[in-house]
C-alpha cells in the first residue's frame, strides 16, 4: 500500500485537487449556502499544507513563475 502511494503520489494529489476545484464550481452554481461552508472548510484545511503561507510567499512564487515563463520564451 505504501509503495502504491509513493509511486502514484502525483496522480493522487492531482485527483484530490481536481475534486476540490470541481466541488467549488458546483457549489457556486447552487443557490444553497450550506454546501459553500463545507467546501470552504475543506479548502481551509488544505491551506494548512500550502507552502505559500504569507502574501510575500505568494508574490515570490508569482515572480518565480514569471521568470520561468520569460526563459521559456527566450528558448523558443
Amino acid at each position: 500500500m505504501i509503495n502504491f502511494i509513493k509511486e502514484n503520489w502525483s496522480f493522487i494529489c492531482t485527483g484530490l485537487f481536481t475534486l476540490v476545484v470541481l466541488a467549488s464550481v458546483i457549489v457556486k452554481l447552487t443557490p444553497n449556502t450550506k454546501d459553500d461552508g463545507i467546501v470552504s472548510k475543506i479548502i481551509n484545511f488544505l491551506d494548512h499544507f500550502s507552502i505559500a503561507k504569507t502574501e510575500r510567499d505568494k508574490e515570490l512564487i508569482k515572480i518565480g513563475k514569471d521568470v520561468i515563463e520569460e526563459e521559456e520564451k527566450e528558448i523558443k
